[in-house]
């Protein structure tokens, strides 16, 4: 008869007594290839696997060994979540990050305190993430909501590895800036414009009165077109029986107009006019009425609020384009304004129109009436000549004057933006807002007053423009004059020429020193004949610098520069000259470039990242999701290519300059993104339902994400890792949101996880939020550890530890449990195994193969065997003895059953029972006086962490009774 049913290993283990009825010794003399499998139930258990491994380490010499221990690896402040790992090249600096809702902080890899990094703005229980990329580390939390006083934009900020401060944002948003004003010193007068607006608003109650109609436009934007094709378009309608009314709409909203001006130079407003075309088309049968009125309502908007008198003119109901010119040279509308009302962005006019009825079509239920198209809407303003400029930047660039004695030629005009820049990192923030255009310019200067970046790392600026045309499919560095001193006023006496003003940063500095240095002048009016003179200086003052300049006893008061010429203008600086011929222009650096198919390079679309809290590096790109109002998107971020040039100048950083359009649905259906993954050629995202992947490298090869692994989903971004085995990729595990261990090639998978499936059916219901994990690699071990919740439930208490060599999995208990797992290696290629601890446990921990306790908490160690039958499943056995090798201290469990109820409630043959050592100098745990009978025994092998192996082999000696 067959005396076991599973063998342990190739020579058979079981040892026959030559005796009638022999006895058994069971033997096990290498536990490789084993470890935990808790899910099988007895009787069908494999006789070679254990019921538990708990606090051991997995099995790599054929012996149990109790687990590595930990000590505190660095104290801890605020509360931190996340560990992540940093670099700096640049620095030569790595650092390990600690990361929470409360403080930022980062320690260096010997564990001592490196920096605080930032406060974080999000919300209690916010899930910081945060990858390293060329000397930074990003950050993101969902939150990049703008502060108005830092102007940091929430929590979507860069570290560039400084131990004190070096926090920016990720990105130059540009549309935080401060508007400046430029006032002082031309003659000015005469009329601006005719000028197009740039902002177009629906209203549908106006001062405080509803539109009884309701009646919104479509395409607002439409009425600052030059063409009819673009028009604003708004039907007026009726509904009529038979001829008569039963309800109407007759007047459309109101069209406010705004934002025509940017500069206006002159000492007093002596005129406005309005100038819009619109046509009126009649359908379903409407026809004009004879005496009924159809007209449009005109009126002037002054700091936003409508102001003075409106005027009206009637309409011609015929489907042809009429053009309508209210105002004039002459005419104030009933009202008084500045110039600097005017080159505000909320003065313009306001328009609707009115049709009060028309000949109603018979028929039941029908909807006639006329569509009202509007479009062409500018202004004209005629000022008084005086001695004062006023001009505003907007929010990005303004031309304040144009004068003569400059080298500026253009035949139709230049259009100048600016662009914000942090010379430290070299990032490019993306284009502002556009100026007017210059129109055409003969011999002179343009004086150009320019808007401040709020964001703190902006520290220089550069003026583009386009080449003479106004084409913005390349974008060239313009070089200015900066100054300097800001002139205000200047005086020649004797051939001396003293400017009167302010310098940039308050005195004249170290490189304006008297018989040393020159000066550049530009920008002057009265004075145009200084304008492009390079004068030595003379003298200076807090508030003069003057030079020799042989010309006769003149002066006046105006606007100028005293200065040098540059490309990179300083960011606090406001005012700047332009005196740049149109042939040089386009010799310069360009800063956008827009390829024959279309494509932009360089500046444009340099936006910052969107509100996601997940990211990752792959392919030269940045990737971002779990953006709210998005969750089922992945966007991604410029790379190198798309920022480079065609000399190879590269116009800002990638991982900062993220498109609107940049950006794939991963589902149409019910799936929110997880996490992601790299294997660093194939981006993989996972749902709560599926694993996809996207293949490509640019928006031009990209393919939408396909599902590669259905219905095996992600729980969340902590638990997916890559894997490797003695050095090779290995693929990847996760935890899927019922709780199954996946294991993938990134091609097929397996669920690896069964063996344990008992302890993961009963996690805690916060296991979305808490489980964690961590690929190590040390030595003997390539180890997978996931940490979950399973009796606690605001930390995870246990770690699963799955060996991919042996492919088994080992339990262990770590005495503080962990908020977030870290393998490190370091510098100097030491490999560490770090954790935040759970339990108030307010520090960074280590695991060391040489640390014995968990930070002084003795490690229990057990090992329990499958219920076996020791090669005799028929038979009632009568235990004699167990003999083992290992640690000497160690307690005996035995726990017999003969059906199924036992196997539930076992019956305890001796319960941590102590081995004594016998003559023959072997520790034997001798079993014969106590009452054992049964067909399956469990043992269980109880110690503590400090001494190995726990347990090398055991021997069980046994006698068989009887057969079924």
């Amino acid at each position: 008869m067959s005396w076991y049913s599973i063998p342990i290993q190739p020579i058979d283990p079981v040892v026959v007594s030559q005796t009638p009825k022999p006895p058994i010794r069971y033997m096990r003399d290498n536990f490789a290839g084993t470890g935990q499998n808790s899910y099988v139930q007895p009787p069908s258990q494999d006789q070679s696997m254990w019921q538990t491994l708990t606090n051991t380490m997995p099995i790599t010499q054929g012996v149990i060994n109790p687990r590595w221990g930990y000590n505190e690896f660095a104290t801890l402040a605020g509360a931190p979540n996340r560990l992540y790992d940093f670099q700096s090249d640049l620095l030569g600096t790595r650092a390990i990050i600690a990361a929470g809702p409360n403080l930022v902080s980062s320690y260096t890899e010997a564990g001592l305190a490196y920096a605080d990094i930032f406060t974080p703005s999000a919300p209690s229980g916010s899930i910081i993430r945060s990858i390293t990329s060329r000397n930074f580390q990003y950050f993101c939390d969902g939150n990049n909501a703008l502060n108005p006083t830092t102007h940091l934009t929430g929590d979507s900020l860069k570290w560039n590895g400084n131990t004190n401060g070096g926090v920016s944002n990720i990105g130059i948003l540009v549309s935080d800036v401060t508007s400046n004003n430029a006032s002082g010193g031309s003659s000015g007068g005469g009329t601006i414009g005719p000028n197009y607006g740039t902002e177009a608003t629906d209203l549908t109650n106006s001062n405080g009165q509803p539109n009884p109609s309701a009646n919104p436009w479509t395409n607002p934007s439409g009425a600052l077109s030059a063409t009819v094709a673009g028009a604003a378009h708004c039907p007026v309608t009726a509904l009529s029986q038979d001829g008569l009314l039963i309800s109407d709409q007759t007047q459309t909203d109101y069209l406010e107009l705004t934002d025509f001006f940017t500069s206006a130079s002159g000492a007093a407003v002596l005129g406005l006019q309005t100038n819009f075309s619109y046509s009126a088309t009649a359908f379903n049968g409407a026809t004009p009425r004879t005496g009924v009125p159809a007209f449009a309502t005109v009126q002037i908007i002054k700091n936003g609020v409508l102001f003075g008198t409106p005027k009206t003119v009637n309409l011609l109901l015929d489907g042809n384009t009429h053009n309508v010119t209210l105002g004039g040279a002459n005419i104030l509308w009933g009202g008084t304004y500045t110039p600097d009302d005017l080159i505000q962005s909320n003065f313009g006019f306001q328009v609707f129109y009115t049709i009060d009825g028309w000949n109603l079509p018979s028929g039941v239920n029908v909807t006639s009436g006329f569509t009202i198209r509007s479009y062409g809407a500018q202004m004209v303003a005629t000022l008084s000549a005086g001695s004062g400029i006023s001009s505003n930047s907007g929010n990005g660039i303004g031309i304040v004057s144009e004068v003569g004695g400059g080298d500026v030629t253009l035949a139709i005009g230049r259009t100048y933006y600016l662009v914000a820049n942090n010379s430290t990192t070299g990032h490019f923030s993306d284009l502002t807002s556009p100026s007017a255009s210059s129109g055409p310019v003969g011999s002179s200067e343009l004086t150009l007053v320019l808007s401040t970046f709020n964001d703190p790392q902006v520290d220089t600026k550069y003026v583009v423009a386009t080449a003479d045309g106004g084409d913005p499919s390349i974008l060239y560095e313009v070089q200015v004059l900066a100054p300097g001193l800001t002139v205000s006023s200047w005086a020649i006496v004797s051939n001396v020429v003293t400017f009167t003003g302010t310098w940039q940063g308050g005195t004249p500095g170290p490189t304006y020193l008297p018989g040393v240095d020159y000066f550049r002048v530009g920008g002057l009016s009265h004075g145009s004949y200084m304008n492009n003179q390079v004068l030595l200086i003379t003298a200076t003052t807090n508030s003069t610098l003057s030079a020799a300049f042989t010309h006769g006893n003149d002066s006046a008061t105006e606007l100028g520069i005293c200065g040098r010429l540059t490309f990179a203008v300083g960011n606090d600086i406001a005012v700047v000259v332009d005196n740049t011929p149109d042939p040089d222009l386009v010799t310069y650096q360009p800063l956008l470039y827009t390829d024959n198919s279309g494509n932009e390079y360089g500046v444009t679309l340099n936006d910052p990242p969107p509100a996601g809290n997940l990211l990752i590096k792959n392919q030269g790109r940045l990737w971002m999701a779990g953006v709210s109002g998005a969750t089922h998107s992945i966007f991604f971020s410029k790379s190198v290519d798309e920022l480079t040039l065609p000399d190879g100048f590269i116009a800002g950083k990638y991982e900062e300059a993220w498109p609107g359009s940049n950006y794939f649905d991963v589902s149409d259906g019910a799936e929110s993104v997880a996490g992601l993954l790299t294997d660093g050629n194939t981006l993989y995202i996972g749902t709560q339902n599926h694993i996809r992947r996207l293949v490509g490298n640019s928006p031009s090869n990209f393919q939408e994400p396909e599902i590669v692994h259905p219905e095996v989903g992600l729980i969340n971004q902590e638990v997916w890792q890559i894997v490797f085995m003695q050095g090779a990729p290995s693929g990847s595990i996760w935890l899927t949101p019922d709780y199954k261990v996946i294991q993938s090639d990134f091609n097929t998978y397996v669920d690896i996880g069964t063996p344990i499936q008992n302890i993961l059916n009963n996690l805690q219901s916060t296991a979305p939020s808490l489980a964690h994990a961590a690929y190590v690699a040390d030595g003997e071990y390539d180890l997978y550890i996931l940490a979950v919740p399973y009796q606690e439930s605001t930390y995870c208490d246990v770690h699963l530890v799955f060996d991919l060599r042996a492919r088994q999995w080992s339990v262990w208990y770590p005495a503080f449990g962990s908020l977030s797992l870290l393998y490190n290696v370091t510098q100097q290629a030491v490999p560490q195994w770090l954790f935040i601890g759970g339990l108030g446990a307010n520090g960074i921990w280590i695991y060391s193969s040489t640390a014995t306790t968990d930070a002084t908490v003795i490690i229990p160690v057990t090992a329990t065997t499958t219920w076996m039958h020791l090669g005799e499943p028929t038979r009632r056995k009568m235990l004699n003895e167990v003999q083992i090798y290992g640690n000497t201290e160690m307690l005996l469990t035995v726990n017999g059953a003969n059906n199924l109820a036992d196997f539930n409630s076992p019956k305890t043959i001796v319960y941590n029972h102590p081995f004594v050592r016998n003559v023959f100098d072997t520790w034997t745990n001798y079993l014969v006086s106590f009452k054992s009978k049964h067909r399956y025994y469990q043992f269980t092998f109880t110690g503590y962490a400090g001494t190995n192996p726990l347990l090398g082999s055991y021997s069980i000696s046994s006698m068989p009774m009887d057969d079924l």
